[in-house]
């Protein structure tokens, strides 16, 4: 998969990565910031624009990688079988009406 840095990402290992310039002045590794271990220490890393560390050979512990992210969504049910999505509980319950057979029915999926 290749590396977006728009997307959420962390390292291959799945530590937080934050990345503070994406576009330095540099030809091999244009992007520089840190890496927090799982003991809580912050340790600065340089990676290339594909998200590598420090290497030209993916597989590395310190790689980013993108990650899903979990989306939910909330659906009302009406009488004439049309759906409707809310993106909060609150908005579906608000908006379900007299029609609606089932409201705020939550819809969870991974992008």
């Amino acid at each position: 998969m290749k590396f977006d840095i728009n997307k959420p990402f962390k390292t291959r290992d799945g530590c937080v990565a934050v990345i503070l310039k994406s576009d330095l002045n540099n030809e091999h590794y244009p992007m520089a910031g840190y890496v927090t271990t799982p003991e809580g220490v912050e340790q600065s890393k340089s990676w290339t624009k594909e998200g590598r560390w420090l290497s030209d050979t993916a597989g590395h512990r310190f790689d980013l990688v993108n990650v899903k992210t979990k989306h939910t969504i909330y659906l009302n049910v009406y009488l004439d079988g049309i759906l409707w999505s809310h993106n909060t509980e609150r908005k579906a319950f608000c908006a379900a009406g007299k029609s609606c057979l089932s409201a705020a029915q939550p819809f969870t999926y991974e992008v």
